[in-house]
């Protein structure tokens, strides 16, 4: 696969280890913060059943989803990204288009 500046990477996470830390970082607070709300329910009432762990399912999922897309940083509209797609799928299409071709003969 390869970056927006042209040069070929092995996975995606290569050469972002401080971004990568302060993600596991963020993201783990998140979990032991959703540990630590799921302390404070408690099952003899709905009140202290239900409201830490709606706490917990959308306070968290909101803050890891954002997160992830804020830290991705990538959109469909970027034009960067849909361009580079385009190309590579014109490529594609000229290769088997090409092969069906050869195939014929």
């Amino acid at each position: 696969m390869y970056s927006g500046d042209g040069k070929n990477r092995n996975h995606s996470g290569e050469g972002h280890l401080v971004s990568n830390i302060i993600t596991f970082v963020i993201f783990f607070v998140v979990l032991v913060a959703g540990f630590y709300a799921t302390s404070f329910t408690k099952f003899g009432g709905a009140w202290h059943a239900w409201w830490p762990m709606l706490a917990v399912i959308l306070g968290s999922g909101v803050i890891v989803y954002g997160g992830a897309m804020a830290l991705s940083r990538r959109t469909e509209n970027h034009p960067d990204a849909v361009a580079n797609e385009a190309h590579a799928q014109d490529l594609v299409d000229a290769e088997y288009e090409s092969a069906l071709k050869g195939s014929k003969h």
